[in-house]
């Protein structure tokens, strides 16, 4: 297949909310020693500029943003003069809370909810981004799936919504719902923001925070010389491989109910690209 022209103009936007729609719930990501407040956002970053060699102007952080000003933002990057018409790769990072704590379709922002409907419309119609791969990596914890004090291992059934299938092409999606507490069940973090009744944080629980399992696997895909001529869609699957390796290496201290596992899905990842993504390390 043939690839998208590249002049190696990457834009990388991050829109972190490291925690729930304002005074919805106690839930937050684990911060990392950047700007981003969660270790997910500060890990990409670091990601695209060492190894893509991007500066700060190409990748950035944008931290707490309400519904209107993703929207906003989105379109105004698409406008006559806007970066949209000088970039060639777009990579849009939502990293956040479902609706609701479970609903896939809609993400949680500072102030309120936005559909992901919204979020591609917002892009579709405006010429500079047409013809341009646009890739969003969506990490929206469901906070359905996590333990609490009262039902340790959760509903019995998970409601799984249908997901929206984008219409418009050259777009690819990767979405994943596992909360980024999975990945973090020895720290501190875990037992403190779970609540759960007579865990004690001690010495094992003194361990830097981990990236989520969708992020983790997406860096370590990207940055494997293995696949450093592998296109981006092809490389998806080897990010689903890490990831239920992940999950499958679960380790709940405790007595958390095992079950959890069977009710956490790998990511969807739906594309309506026309020809390859490839990125190569910047020598």
């Amino acid at each position: 297949m043939e690839e998208y022209k590249s002049r190696k103009r990457i834009f990388v936007r991050i829109f972190s909310n490291p925690h729930p729609t304002d005074g919805t719930s106690e839930y937050f990501k684990l911060p990392g020693e950047g700007e981003g407040f969660d270790i997910d956002a500060d890990q990409i970053k670091n990601l695209f500029m060492k190894r893509y060699t991007l500066t700060k102007k190409d990748v950035k952080i944008l931290l707490n943003y309400t519904q209107k000003e993703v929207q906003d933002t989105l379109t105004d990057w698409g406008k006559p003069g806007g970066p949209a018409e000088w970039y060639d790769y777009f990579f849009f990072f939502f990293l956040g809370y479902a609706q609701g704590g479970e609903d896939p379709n809609n993400l949680q922002f500072y102030d309120d909810s936005l559909s992901l409907e919204k979020i591609h419309d917002a892009i579709k119609t405006l010429k500079p981004y047409a013809g341009k791969p646009k890739i969003f990596i969506i990490q929206s914890d469901n906070l359905n799936l996590i333990p609490t004090t009262k039902v340790l291992k959760g509903p019995e059934d998970r409601k799984v919504e249908p997901r929206k299938i984008p219409q418009d092409a050259d777009r690819l999606i990767i979405h994943s719902d596992i909360p980024q507490l999975f990945a973090n069940t020895s720290h501190e973090q875990y037992v403190k923001q779970i609540k759960i009744q007579g865990a004690k944080a001690g010495e094992s629980t003194k361990v830097l925070p981990k990236c989520s399992f969708l992020i983790q696997a997406f860096i370590c895909v990207m940055e494997n010389e293995k696949y450093a001529d592998v296109d981006l869609l092809t490389r998806t699957c080897h990010i689903n491989a890490l990831m239920d390796t992940m999950v499958t290496n679960i380790c709940f201290h405790y007595g958390e109910d095992e079950k959890v596992k069977e009710k956490l899905t790998l990511p969807l990842t739906t594309t309506t690209l026309t020809r390859q993504v490839k990125l190569k390390k910047n020598e």
